[in-house]
């Protein structure tokens, strides 16, 4: 059985943001970040494609952060399978996260959780020999995440498609975000690609979670936001936004 349309055009798209945001030099070694989910084992299919001569030299392998929660099991005997039908080598790291919500201060769960997986990533990166950790997120992500910085940051921006850390020491990307979430799920469907919902209490009453409900109202009302909300990202126009006020008193 020959690949879906679906997976030729999602392919094209993620070769299309690796040129267009210079995102693996040659000769790279890139860890995909897996959590069990569909969006990052769907990257993993897709990068281990490599059918395009011009991304074909870089070394691939996949790297799962088992956080303590209860399906990290069912998770890690998945992804192993997974990774070894793909011939990408396969580490899963312990980092138990529970420990830290008994420190936490101003900080919520969410934050303390992902800053947690981040850093593990990174230690693992570095005992690997990986410079380039690849993450799931798709185009509606960046959208999510324009939406999160207006409530509740007070800024206008999203993730980075490229985004270096410790000086260039690491880099964090994310080659699906030309790549829709009803392209995944349904690809994901087809592929018999499982996904691993998290245990985690704050996963579906999170900020993204309310914001994601959000979104979902305005495509149901307006089809054509999905594609104008992701235009304005790249679409700023500054000599229509405001200078800032000489008193922070007036924006309360």
């Amino acid at each position: 059985m020959g690949e879906s349309k679906r997976m030729l055009n999602m392919h094209k798209r993620l070769e299309l943001a690796l040129g267009d945001y210079k995102m693996i030099p040659e000769g790279s070694h890139v860890t995909v970040a897996l959590s069990g989910g569909k969006d990052s084992s769907m990257l993993l299919h897709l990068l281990a494609r490599k059918k395009v001569l011009t991304h074909n030299n870089f070394e691939l392998s996949a790297t799962l952060i088992k956080q303590g929660f209860p399906g990290d099991a069912k998770r890690e005997t998945y992804l192993t399978t997974l990774c070894n039908s793909l011939n990408v080598p396969f580490h899963s790291i312990d980092a138990d996260v529970k420990p830290l919500f008994a420190t936490l201060q101003s900080k919520s769960p969410c934050y303390t959780c992902s800053r947690s997986r981040r850093m593990n990533l990174f230690k693992t990166a570095k005992e690997i020999g990986a410079t380039i950790i690849a993450m799931g997120h798709h185009r509606d992500d960046f959208v999510e995440t324009l939406l999160m910085n207006l409530f509740y940051s007070s800024h206008i921006g999203t993730m980075k498609p490229n985004n270096p850390f410790f000086k260039g020491e690491f880099f964090v990307i994310r080659p699906m975000v030309y790549i829709h979430e009803y392209m995944i799920r349904a690809e994901a469907e087809e592929l018999g690609i499982p996904t691993f919902e998290t245990e985690c209490g704050h996963e579906k009453t999170g900020e993204r979670a309310h914001v994601k409900k959000i979104i979902a109202d305005i495509y149901q009302h307006y089809p054509n936001a999905r594609t104008s909300m992701f235009r304005a990202l790249f679409s700023l126009e500054d000599d229509y936004l405001l200078d800032k006020p000489s008193h922070d008193s007036v924006i309360k």
